[in-house]
């Protein structure tokens, strides 16, 4: 618990350093993309930390703090993703298209959702067309270029972008590109990803996992803030291109993952 305790508390510390940054749609792809991952981390520490503080007395706990930690692990493998593959193809020329249309698969996600609620709601008869017509037009206006206009009065969805899942984030990663430790590090962190699925979706494996001796449990917990600050790290590399300032905070976050990591002596 001496490492989780360390971990997390840097990585509140060093969020307290960030001035606030919004992701706005007007803004640059990356820039919002980023900064939405910046938002789920606070949140995910919000959350994090007044159950840990009960975790020691009940290994229990960490069945809810397993459901925090997965959606912020998926933010971790798409932006190490995206680091990576930048890092490989800095030199193409459709670099910067391919990244705006990364960034937008996720920010966009999920949209299509709403408007096939709002068609099963209307065949169902619990949402009337006059309503149903509102509320499209209202994501047609909050996000314009995921609609074609067929005619003056009739706009059809098409959504050119994409978000990439865990899976084929993780399969699309070319590790031969990378050091040897950087490939451990995706590799652990898909693994985590993977793990603490078994505690969102019902399976045998549910409670095979949470009946698992405490010190096991723990140590996923603990490996799981390394990856926290790491994260933090990289969504400051993306968004110091915007805020310059962001660079020592950055470099900060690093010697606390260092010090972090020399406290656990079976990494080195």
């Amino acid at each position: 618990m001496k490492v989780i305790r360390f971990n997390l508390a840097e990585l509140r510390r060093h969020l307290s350093t960030i001035p606030d940054i919004q992701a706005n749609t007007g803004d640059l792809a990356l820039k919002a993309y980023a900064a939405l991952c910046l938002t789920r981390l606070q949140h995910t520490l919000n959350g994090l930390e007044p159950l840990l503080v009960s975790l020691e007395q009940n290994a229990a706990i960490d069945y809810s703090a397993g459901l925090l930690i997965r959606p912020m692990l998926g933010d971790v493998l798409s932006l190490e993703y995206l680091a990576s593959y930048i890092d490989v193809h800095r030199n193409d020329t459709d670099l910067d298209a391919f990244v705006d249309k990364f960034c937008k698969g996720y920010l966009y996600d999920g949209t299509y959702k709403w408007i096939e609620q709002f068609k099963m709601d209307e065949e169902k008869g619990v949402l009337d067309v006059e309503k149903k017509a509102l509320l499209i037009g209202g994501l047609r206006k909050q996000f314009p270029e995921l609609f074609v206009e067929k005619t003056p009065e009739k706009w059809e969805y098409n959504n050119p972008y994409k978000a990439l899942q865990a899976k084929e984030l993780y399969k699309s990663i070319d590790v031969q590109k990378m050091d040897k430790d950087k490939a451990i590090v995706m590799s652990k962190i898909y693994y985590l990803y993977n793990y603490y699925s078994k505690f969102e979706h019902l399976s045998t494996w549910t409670h095979t996992l949470l009946t698992t001796q405490y010190i096991g449990r723990i140590q996923q917990i603990e490996e799981t803030s390394f990856h926290m600050l790491r994260h933090l790290q990289t969504i400051l590399t993306f968004l110091k291109l915007y805020e310059p300032s962001f660079d020592s905070i950055q470099q900060a976050v690093g010697k606390s993952i260092e010090v972090g990591f020399n406290m656990v002596p079976d990494r080195h």
